[in-house]
Parts: C-alpha cells; sequence; structure tokens
C-alpha cells in the first residue's frame, strides 16, 4: 500500500456508501453489510463474509425480500438474489460505474486487499503488464495457451540441431517452421529451458 493510502486511511478511516439498488453498504476498507431489506431475518449492520471465486477475486452474496402487497402478506415475498466481486462493488459506490473497456487493478497484486485506496481502474492490457510487473503472471512456454511444443521439444529439437540434423527435417518433425527451430536453437525464443 502506498504511503498516501495508509496515511488516508489512518486519517479519514472507514467511509460508507449505499450500493446502488441493494440493501447495503460497502466501506472503503472493502467491508459489506447490511442496511435492511431482509426480511424476518436480516440483520441490520452485519457484516457479510467474503466468497473466496476459483479465480482468486473475493465476491458477496446480496439478497433482498420485501413484502409483495399482493395476496397473503404473511407468505408473499418478493426477493432477489444475486453475487458480486467485492472489488467492483467498492470501486463503483466510490466512483460510479466502471467506464467500458476498462478493469479494476489492485495496486498491490492482491486479490483479496478489496481497499478503496488499492483499487485502480485501467485498460486490459495495463492490468496485464501490471500482473507481468509484479511477477504474477507468467505466460512462457507450456503455461502460454497457444504453444506448440513442450520443454521435452524444446531440448530435443536443441540436440537435433547439434547432432547437425537439417532444420527443414527437424521443423517437419515437430511441426512448426524452420523458422521457429532457428528462434529455439538460438534460444531467442523458449530461452528460459536449459
Amino acid at each position: 500500500m502506498s504511503e498516501t493510502a495508509k496515511y488516508l486511511d489512518e486519517v479519514i478511516g472507514e467511509i460508507w456508501k449505499p450500493i446502488e439498488n441493494w440493501p447495503y453498504e460497502v466501506s472503503s476498507f472493502g467491508r459489506i453489510r447490511r442496511t435492511g431489506g431482509g426480511g424476518n431475518t436480516a440483520q441490520i449492520g452485519h457484516i457479510l463474509s467474503p466468497i473466496a471465486k476459483s479465480n482468486g477475486y473475493q465476491a458477496v452474496t446480496l439478497s433482498s425480500a420485501e413484502r409483495s402487497t399482493e395476496g397473503d402478506k404473511r407468505t408473499n415475498w418478493k426477493s432477489k438474489k444475486d453475487q458480486f466481486s467485492i472489488h467492483r462493488l467498492v470501486y463503483e459506490s466510490f466512483y460510479g460505474k466502471i467506464p467500458d473497456g476498462l478493469q479494476i487493478n489492485h495496486r498491490d497484486g492482491n486479490k483479496t486487499n478489496n481497499r478503496l485506496s488499492n483499487l485502480e481502474c485501467a485498460t486490459p492490457q495495463a492490468n496485464m503488464k501490471h500482473a507481468r510487473l509484479l511477477g504474477l503472471a507468467n505466460w512462457k512456454g507450456e503455461r502460454n495457451g497457444q504453444a506448440k511444443l513442450t520443454a521435452d521439444k524444446v531440448r530435443e529439437i536443441r540436440r537435433l540441431d547439434e547432432m547437425g540434423v537439417d532444420r527443414r527435417q527437424i521443423a517437419d518433425k515437430f511441426g512448426i517452421s524452420r523458422h521457429t527451430v532457428k528462434h529455439v536453437v538460438r534460444r531467442t525464443r523458449w530461452g528460459h529451458i536449459d
């Protein structure tokens, strides 16, 4: 967290804002609490526990219930329920709608740090660049979804080239171009493999 962010957190403290169209508030510290609208069992002021999503982000499930004006008022409820990513709720509640084409970036790279001071809008490209700079994203070699080669195949290509096998034959064997063989041998591609 930057010095400015620490200062703001310490001096200003936790600020709560309403979540549009839901009986909840979100805080500048990334916490969510109920403010009403949950029927008989809802606890006003209850802080929700985050849900860990498979992509590493945190989410909460918001729900709302209101008595219907039609029919038996004891049993006729109108309710809604939906799951939201916490970082998006925090950002949108304080700054408004996220502009089209932009994402929310966690400045410290920690997807569970949803403090307002840790969030910023970024293009997908800037977000990816930031992740690589922090060492969070590594799509080299086999981790790249478009890779045709594996580390073992790269080692085999280099071994065959050292033995003097024609690069055209190597390329045909592995289903790649001679150009790719040249780069693998020179280590301008797959340079991270010994």
